[in-house]
């Protein structure tokens, strides 16, 4: 082989090379499976298959604070119905006033046996465990350690991540930075939710940019977790007493009086899906759109925050009919760009 062709060689093996690359960097996407009894519907196990999913995100159960025992006890645990053919990385919801009052040493070990268990029970394996917290400076030191304790318990090739809110990834320094590799920024529930009068609680291509303005990357790898859902937050007296998620429609329900901008006075006291709702309440009505979700994947696409996979919240019936595998495809074209 003379000398141009062995360079032609390596030049086209260099671009071939770089090609892969490329391919291998394409962004995926995945979901997060958040109900209490696990049951995939035929359109959910479709929409998996249309996006070629290998992974969900599966709630196992939830860490709560119980005033009567003084102590943290697990809460919801999941049932499984079936079992997918997925990755499947375990997720754990915990009360940040579980680190505000728990001395125990134990709640890791607890933690990790339990997951164990179901992992066990329903002959699933995963290498991956999550953890959801929105800890403060005052509980940091106690969520880090015992994400240290839970790393320890770990096989070799298994590794933990956890949830970062956008206001522990703007502020870091005064969050504090957990101790793992990988971490998944939560986008949404970005406005004040308590205030009958914000615009959208849920997400906000405003409210977004300003958390976007660090200039030092945040120092652990990202992936993108982006809503798709809608809830319904009832007020009494302008102060908000309880959330139904997975709102349906009440504009057709005659109990009710449409105030304008998605509110709904209650006329009569009633039943709304299992809710009780008196008279004289408002339910207003917040949901990601489409529209919002591309216009804000298009800003965290631009903004100089390298990101990861997306992960989107959450995939229930409810939440998905508004979306397809067209729309989807679409949002991670705008990453893969």
């Amino acid at each position: 082989m003379n000398k141009s062709s062995l360079f032609l060689f390596i030049a086209l093996l260099f671009a071939f090379s770089c090609k892969e690359k490329k391919k291998e960097a394409k962004k995926t996407a995945s979901f997060y499976y958040w109900k209490q009894h696990f049951k995939l519907s035929p359109t959910q196990k479709k929409l998996l298959s249309d996006l070629n999913c290998k992974k969900i995100h599966v709630k196992f159960f939830d860490i709560k604070w119980d005033e009567s025992s003084n102590k943290a006890i697990p809460a919801a645990k999941i049932t499984f119905e079936n079992v997918p053919k997925l990755n499947i990385i375990p997720c754990i919801f915990i009360e940040n006033q579980v680190f505000k009052k728990n001395n125990e040493s134990d709640l890791a070990n607890l933690t990790h046996q339990l997951i164990q268990e179901i992992s066990k029970k329903n002959k699933i394996s995963y290498n991956e465990i999550q953890f959801d917290c929105d800890w403060t400076k005052n509980t940091r030191e106690k969520y880090f350690t015992f994400l240290k304790k839970i790393k320890q318990k770990l096989n070799k090739n298994q590794i933990i991540s956890a949830t970062i809110r956008l206001h522990q990834y703007k502020y870091p320094n005064r969050t504090g930075i957990p101790p793992i590799k990988k971490g998944v920024l939560m986008c949404y529930n970005m406005g004040k939710i308590e205030n009958i009068n914000s615009k959208n609680s849920i997400i906000s291509p405003e409210i977004l940019k300003s958390y976007l303005t660090g200039k030092t990357p945040y120092p652990i790898k990202l992936d993108l977790a982006l809503p798709i859902y809608k809830w319904g937050l009832i007020f009494r007296f302008e102060k908000l007493s309880h959330i139904i998620n997975d709102v349906k429609d009440p504009s057709s329900n005659k109990n009710f009086k449409s105030l304008g901008g998605g509110k709904f006075k209650a006329i009569t006291s009633f039943y709304f899906q299992e809710t009780y709702i008196n008279k004289g309440e408002v339910l207003k009505v917040e949901e990601s759109t489409p529209e919002n979700i591309s216009v804000c994947s298009k800003i965290l696409a631009k903004s100089k925050h390298k990101f990861g996979n997306l992960v989107f919240y959450h995939l229930s019936h409810e939440s998905i009919k508004n979306y397809n595998a067209k729309f989807f495809t679409k949002i991670l074209s705008i990453f893969n760009q």
